[in-house]
């Protein structure tokens, strides 16, 4: 064909592309135009051998083709190198585009999960109905750990029938593929499950075993330790999928509150392109899976600073050991201790992987909606039964029993009863997932069971230091105090303390209230707490009642309680 501003005549073969009879290049052709679901953005796809003779397929942007020279800078880094100057390089160009509209399209998906109810993407598999007509892509992102290795019975029996009669193994299995059933659930948000224990019990095993449903654990499991704008990314490329984060020792203790929020809240900061443009935020929803040393709480409050009940419900402690003997294993599955168990379940979720989550999503995708609804339903229903919770109306405790009945609905439907990637039965997998909810339960108290903590945690207090009140031996129109003369000027005075009508009410400092009382966990929830309760009193505005105690006008911090409540 010859190019109608010179007459050069371009011609591909084989053997490679010839320019006036003389060859300039090995083959290269555009095999596909490539649009990206979220950007809309167009791309062309050029497939090449590079030079050491690997075909190649590169996605470049419009735009970089519509400007030569950034086009050939993109094809010799990938190691194809046209023996060309620019100007022919640019008849090239047009000479390749000449026929474009004839090549496949393609749609490029920039996270994993379900595009629509038929087609789910990752890096490694795509799963689509047979009649479906657009040609739906991922990127290979190989950082990503994405991978398939052997085959589902493989998998099946060298990795997943280790993990019977161990709660937490089980767990671990039925958490990977729980996120695959979010879409049917749009009230049951992002969470994190983190195990708790102390080192070299297997709590990384576990996290190997829930990556091996996925990909290869090694290039899979994810630190902790990342950076905020690290983690979105991470997140998004784990939509609808199980995220594994280990030892979350590591993170910063100052950013790890703010993490769990993100995580949690399910996309990431808005932001500019270099033109101003807002830029597409960066969206998800999924499980994620964490180790630790230490529990949340205790994160957070090395920083100093105070735990909200947000991340408490985002982020869920489980206590991951079962016995001091064999750390989180219950069976050793006929091997002579812990630590042979859990190096073979190491060794073969490295060779065997990937495939239970595709199985999973292709047998999914036959289950009924309405099958699976029901199915949670039961679930729930017999988890509240099993903790006497039918009536709680907690909104954390239900939130965390949501997420379980998620779970052992994907073990259920991932058992021999049903897809059959678990060779499991329906009762094993309801006791283990249980066995793992009671763990979690032990350490989350219920709203009105915090509320009594903290009333009870004030009582203490002041009960415990009423050395450190001055005596009000005179209170005229409940607003002019005299304290009760004391030279003692070693005592660190609290406030004071005036005793009538049956009861004691403390007028305290309110530097005092905040940093010995609530010792930084929250002066906010502990005020709101106290007055709810009827403990606190307040201006109607919430602020703090002003006095004149022996001529200096100060505000403080005021609590009444009865007699029999504090003697």
């Amino acid at each position: 064909m010859a190019d109608i501003n010179n007459n050069l005549k371009f011609k591909v073969t084989v053997n490679g592309v010839f320019c006036d009879g003389t060859k300039i290049s090995d083959p290269i052709k555009i095999v596909g135009l490539v649009k990206t679901l979220s950007e809309k953005n167009w791309k062309t796809r050029l497939q090449f051998k590079d030079m050491n003779g690997d075909i190649c397929l590169l996605d470049l942007e419009n735009e970089n083709i519509a400007q030569p020279l950034n086009f050939k800078k993109e094809l010799i880094r990938k190691g194809f190198c046209p023996n060309i100057d620019s100007e022919k390089f640019k008849s090239y160009t047009r000479y390749m585009f000449s026929n474009v509209s004839a090549v496949v399209r393609y749609i490029e998906a920039n996270q994993t999960g379900w595009i629509n109810e038929t087609t789910f993407l990752c890096p490694s598999f795509s799963v689509s109905a047979a009649d479906s007509k657009d040609n739906f892509f991922m990127q290979d992102c190989e950082e990503t750990g994405y991978a398939l290795s052997g085959t589902l019975e493989e998998w099946r029996d060298q990795v997943a029938d280790l993990c019977q009669n161990n709660s937490v193994l089980t767990f671990a299995l039925c958490v990977a593929l729980a996120p695959i059933l979010l879409r049917y659930f749009p009230e049951i948000g992002t969470t994190i499950f983190h195990l708790v224990g102390r080192s070299s019990i297997g709590k990384t095993t576990a996290l190997k075993v829930a990556a091996s449903v996925w990909g290869n654990p090694k290039k899979y499991i994810k630190q902790w330790r990342a950076t905020g704008n690290a983690q979105e990314g991470i997140a998004e490329k784990h939509n609808d999928s199980l995220l594994i984060l280990d030892e979350i020792g590591q993170a910063n203790d100052k950013d790890i509150q703010q993490t769990v929020y993100m995580i949690g809240n399910e996309k990431g900061k808005s932001r500019m392109t270099v033109d101003a443009a807002l830029k597409t935020t960066k969206s998800w929803r999924l499980l994620c899976l964490s180790s630790g040393e230490i529990g949340i709480s205790e994160k957070i409050e090395s920083a100093g600073e105070h735990v909200h009940g947000g991340v408490l419900v985002r982020c869920i402690d489980i206590e991951a050991q079962s016995s001091q003997e064999i750390g989180i294993f219950e069976d050793l599955r006929g091997y002579s201790n812990g630590n042979e168990f859990s190096t073979t379940l190491a060794k073969r979720t490295s060779k065997y992987y990937g495939t239970a989550a595709k199985y999973f999503v292709d047998g999914i995708k036959e289950v009924d909606e309405d099958v699976v609804r029901n199915i949670f339903d039961e679930s729930l229903q017999r988890i509240k039964k099993h903790f006497n919770l039918e009536d709680s109306t907690d909104g954390a405790i239900l939130r965390i029993l949501n997420a379980f009945a998620l779970i052992n609905t994907a073990g259920i439907l991932a058992s021999s009863d049903y897809i059959g990637v678990l060779n499991h039965n329906c009762g094993a997998i309801d006791e283990d997932i249980c066995n793992v909810l009671r763990r979690c339960l032990v350490n989350f108290k219920s709203q009105e069971e915090k509320r009594a903590e903290i009333v009870e945690d004030v009582l203490q207090f002041l009960q415990q230091n009423r050395a450190r009140f001055r005596k009000i031996i005179q209170n005229y129109s409940g607003k002019n105090l005299i304290y009760q003369d004391d030279d003692d000027r070693n005592i660190k005075w609290l406030g004071g303390i005036e005793s009538e009508k049956g009861r004691h009410i403390y007028y305290i400092f309110p530097n005092a209230f905040k940093e010995e009382i609530c010792k930084g966990k929250g002066e906010k929830l502990y005020r709101k707490i106290l007055k709810e309760e009827g403990f606190m009193l307040t201006y109607s505005n919430g602020e703090n009642i002003r006095y004149t105690i022996n001529n200096d006008r100060m505000r403080m911090v005021t609590l009444c309680f009865v007699y029999n409540q504090t003697e």
